[in-house]
């Protein structure tokens, strides 16, 4: 039995009885399974002894689906006799790194304990540091500034520094410092922010309210979520933007008071149109603001999205 991730602690039964044959044993999560399976497994214990659990007392990750800690720190008294195997070598860290998160481990109440080693230990290796920062953009901004120290100062290659992150929304605010930096970077396991559907979708959508002549944006949007505007009403939309030579969203609103579309896409395409003019347009309050007499000189102004007379964004390719 190998480590697996992080250092954790199997048991499993010392003996079985006289007259049991050694079966495929069960295996499973410690703190995955819930009270009443471990309680089966007790009642069952004279007939069927050959348990095994893997599990690690200092985490407990699953706790929302109801896994408790409880199930491993008990295993030797539900089963006794239980040999209790501690896999404490550790073959990816650093001595300093081992010694920081053992100090930290040692606070845990209930455990049962282990000592993290590791089979290079290196006083050179360089010491945990501890950075606090008020938000996650000055958390982005000090880590941007010393991968540039590293990589400007001391000559370290960008393939060298890696940031792990608990979880793939926290990259936005890296990946927005790392743009403005025009520092080179890469996203493992996943996509980058920008890249995600769901946030080209949302850019898509504002690119249309503020620029209605984004032919290629409303294109994307146009049936996102699914609206049942399939690729022949797309189409009909693009002959009739090309033969008048206006954006493709001021085609739509001229069809939708047409019959060259059939009822429910001409019904469902008016909707679309009424959003976006309907986005287009000021706050009630802010016009309320605009017109007020009070108003000073030395307000800023409100800026706001408007209709342009831009010429449309097509498609390569496309004679305009």
């Amino acid at each position: 039995m190998g480590e697996i991730g992080s250092s954790q602690t199997a048991a499993t039964p010392a003996e079985g009885r006289q007259g049991d044959r050694p079966s495929a044993g069960q295996a499973a999560p410690a703190q995955a399974s819930e009270r009443s399976e471990r309680s089966a497994a007790s009642a069952n214990k004279p007939q069927q002894i050959n348990i095994c659990c893997v599990g690690d007392d200092d985490q407990s990750i699953y706790g929302w689906r109801g896994a408790e800690v409880d199930n491993i720190l008990r295993f030797d008294k539900d089963f006794p006799g239980a040999t209790v195997i501690k896999l404490e070598r550790n073959y990816r860290s650093t001595g300093h790194i081992l010694g920081a998160a053992s100090h930290l481990i040692a606070h845990n109440e209930d455990r049962l304990g282990k000592t993290l080693f590791t089979d290079r230990p290196d006083p050179e290796d360089p010491k945990v540091e501890v950075n606090a920062g008020w938000d996650s953009e000055e958390e982005a901004r000090a880590i941007g500034e010393a991968i540039e120290d590293l990589q400007r100062r001391e000559n370290h290659d960008l393939n060298d520094m890696a940031i792990l992150v608990r979880a793939s929304f926290q990259m936005r605010s890296f990946e927005d410092r790392f743009v403005t930096m025009g520092l080179n970077y890469r996203v493992i396991g996943g996509p980058r922010f920008y890249e995600r559907m769901e946030i080209r979708d949302a850019l898509a959508y504002f690119r249309c309210v503020c620029q209605p002549a984004d032919d290629l944006a409303f294109e994307r949007i146009v049936n996102t979520p699914k609206r049942g505007l399939g690729d022949a009403t797309v189409r009909l939309l693009h002959d009739y933007a090309r033969e008048r030579q206006v954006p493709i969203i001021a085609a739509a609103g001229e069809m939708v008071e047409t019959e060259e579309l059939k009822p429910k896409p001409r019904n469902t395409l008016r909707g679309v149109v009424a959003d976006f003019r309907r986005w287009s347009e000021p706050p009630a309050d802010d016009e309320a603001h605009r017109a007020s007499p009070s108003r000073s000189s030395t307000s800023p102004a409100i800026p706001r999205c408007g209709r342009t007379t831009a010429r449309p964004r097509r498609r390569a390719g496309w004679k305009t």
